[in-house]
């Protein structure tokens, strides 16, 4: 029996019908579900990294029956020390296991990363970027926005927005969600970006002009500017920035 099955019958008195409904409600996953509130399955998943090196609470997600226990697994994964190579080791093997954005968007924020091992982490998502996979992808997207909103990678990031093609809808939200993390930084810049509509995916486009619409911290002009693309062609958008 592994330490996941053994920590059913503990998951299982946690569970909340009403949440389960709730939770169903946002998250598509192939996973039966129990209804357990994330803080307990963080609570569960520190106790668990204390005793499970990240590679072994990787492998445990091949038994998962229920998406608390994937979680548990991938945040269990996640809170273990355990040198770098070992970390990114146990990423790649959790990644073919993540089927929804709760599990990828919960892993990745749960992962902590020092600043000299931004340039190795750089290194094993860019080719996660062009994954055919869509958490695969998205993954990619979500770590830039939670570990390399800076100077030093937004032109790399923008480079790689140019260039998306995946017409999965949670690989496409993600990279939208990470050109508003950027913009919300670099404004001008993304503004410049977006002016030139040259995205190889117009719908991303689209996506990321609408989600940093929604954005709170969006200032008025820039807000004002970027509606106004919405009904240009490049052409069009370009004039319209340099006016």
């Amino acid at each position: 029996m592994t330490r996941l099955e053994k920590l059913r019958p503990k998951l299982l008195s946690l569970a909340d019908e009403k949440y389960k409904i709730f939770a169903q409600s946002l998250i598509p996953t192939n996973a039966n579900m129990m209804g357990v509130r994330l803080p307990e399955l963080r609570k569960i998943a520190r106790a668990l990294a204390r005793e499970c090196p990240p590679m072994e609470a990787a492998r445990e997600l091949k038994v998962c029956e229920f998406f608390e226990e994937k979680m548990i697994a991938l945040m269990a994964a996640a809170y273990a020390p355990a040198p770098l190579e070992e970390r990114l080791g146990a990423v790649k093997a959790a990644l073919p296991h993540i089927d929804n954005w709760s599990l990828c968007d919960s892993f990745c924020a749960t992962l902590k990363f020092s600043e000299p091992d931004l340039p190795k982490l750089w290194k094993f998502i860019l080719p996660l970027f062009g994954a055919e996979g869509e958490f695969a992808c998205r993954f990619a997207h979500v770590a830039a926005l939670e570990f390399f909103v800076s100077e030093k990678h937004l032109e790399k990031y923008l480079r790689i927005a140019r260039n998306f093609c995946n017409p999965r809808f949670y690989a496409m939200t993600a990279c939208a969600w990470a050109l508003a993390s950027f913009h919300a930084k670099f404004p001008k810049r993304v503004n410049e970006f977006l002016a030139q509509g040259k995205m190889s995916d117009a719908r991303a486009e689209k996506m990321a002009i609408r989600k940093i619409l929604e954005s709170r911290i969006t200032s008025r002009q820039d807000r004002e500017f970027l509606k106004s693309l919405k009904t240009k062609k490049p052409s069009e958008k370009i004039r319209r920035l340099k006016n």
